[in-house]
Parts: structure tokens; C-alpha cells; sequence
């Protein structure tokens, strides 16, 4: 039950990080999504009472989706983000 327990804190807290951080929405998969001929992946270690590494793998286009998001604040033009 603890496994089970910290997948689930720890799904939440990335999904929260990336809704807060990164201005991404974070949605659950009804099935396993294809593989983007082009990805990132990501890794981040951690340590404590759990130890362990997170990886997130995404379409290499999502650096764009993020800095348009980022930049989204000085638009002129009314344009929708994607």
C-alpha cells in the first residue's frame, strides 16, 4: 500500500508542478498514447524515505508549447495558444 500510496503523491505533484510551472494542462491517459518519432525525456532523481527517479517522456515541439505559454502575457495579436 505505500508503493501504491507514493505513485499517487508523486503522479499529483508533477501533474500540479507542470499545471503550475509550466501552464500545462495534465489529463489522464485512457490508453497508452504512440511514440512521437521525435521525444525528450526527462529525468529526475530523488532521495528519502522513498527513493527512486521520475521520467517524463514528451513530443520534442513541447519546449515551443512552454515558451509560448511563457510569453503568452505580451501577445498583441489575440491569437490562441495551443
Amino acid at each position: 500500500m505505500i508503493v501504491a500510496d507514493a505513485k499517487t503523491l508523486i503522479t499529483q505533484s508533477i501533474a500540479q508542478s507542470l499545471e503550475r510551472m509550466a501552464f500545462l494542462d495534465v489529463l489522464p491517459c485512457l490508453e497508452m498514447p504512440g511514440v512521437p518519432a521525435a521525444f525528450v525525456l526527462a529525468e529526475i532523481q530523488f532521495t528519502g524515505s522513498i527513493s527512486g527517479a521520475i521520467q517524463v517522456a514528451a513530443d520534442s515541439s513541447i519546449g515551443a508549447a512552454v515558451g509560448l505559454r511563457y510569453g503568452a502575457s505580451g501577445r498583441t495579436d489575440g491569437g490562441s495558444l495551443p
